[in-house]
């Protein structure tokens, strides 16, 4: 079981970044672009050719 403080280290951490990206105007990461094509089927394309 995860220590309560490691947990909310974590969070805090995270609270942090999250502010960081919206004060330099960056796009939060739920706003960013989702690939057509999963990593594993680009893996699996690569290897085809």
């Amino acid at each position: 079981m995860l220590d309560f403080k490691v947990i909310k280290a974590q969070f805090e951490v995270g609270k942090t970044v999250r502010n960081a990206i919206k004060q330099a105007g960056g796009t939060m990461p739920e706003d960013l672009p989702t690939p057509k094509k999963s990593l594993k089927q680009l893996e699996k394309e690569k290897k085809l050719n």
